[in-house]
C-alpha cells in the first residue's frame, strides 16, 4: 500500500513538472543536435536512464554475491 502511495505522489509530482516545463530546447552533443525538446523530457529521460543503468549493476553486483555465496556453502559442506 505505501508502495502504491509513493508511486501515485511521485506521478503527479512528475505531471506537474511536465506540465509546467514545455519550453522547447536545443541539446548539443558530441556534435549531434536535438532541436527543439521539452526540457522536462531533456531532465527526465537522463533520470529514467541512470535509475535504469544503477539498477542493472545493482542486479549484476545482487547475482556476483549469490554466486559467491554459493561457492563458500559448497566449501563448507565438503570441509
Amino acid at each position: 500500500m505505501v508502495t502504491l502511495l509513493i508511486t501515485v505522489g511521485l506521478g503527479i509530482f512528475f505531471a506537474i513538472f511536465a506540465t509546467q516545463n514545455t519550453i522547447p530546447v536545443s541539446l548539443n552533443f558530441a556534435g549531434y543536435t536535438l532541436p527543439n525538446i521539452p526540457l522536462y523530457l531533456a531532465i527526465l529521460i537522463p533520470l529514467l536512464a541512470g535509475l535504469l543503468l544503477a539498477l542493472f549493476f545493482h542486479i549484476v553486483k545482487d547475482f556476483s554475491q549469490r554466486l559467491t555465496i554459493n561457492k563458500q556453502k559448497n566449501e563448507n559442506k565438503n570441509l
